[in-house]
């Protein structure tokens, strides 16, 4: 079994893969988030976001119907 030129080469493309991956040296982030971003007072820093996507959300679900689906194959 003869191993070909561009068997060779993609070989030697995925180590050097594998040692990029492997070696790390990491991005560091452009703006980092502040530090209790993820906590509950974040919706009392936004409350109008929180207001506009709930009222959204309850136009959404008013508007669907009401009732059992239609009958027929699938359903």
């Amino acid at each position: 079994m003869a191993i070909n030129l561009t068997t060779i080469l993609l070989i030697i493309i995925d180590i050097v893969f594998v040692l990029v991956l492997i070696s790390g040296g990491g991005a560091e982030a452009a703006r980092e988030l502040p530090g209790d971003f993820a906590g509950a007072n974040h919706l009392l820093t936004y409350p109008s976001v929180y207001e506009q996507a709930n009222s959204a959300l309850l136009c959404w679900l008013g508007r669907l119907s009401s009732g059992q689906s239609p009958g027929g194959p699938g359903h």
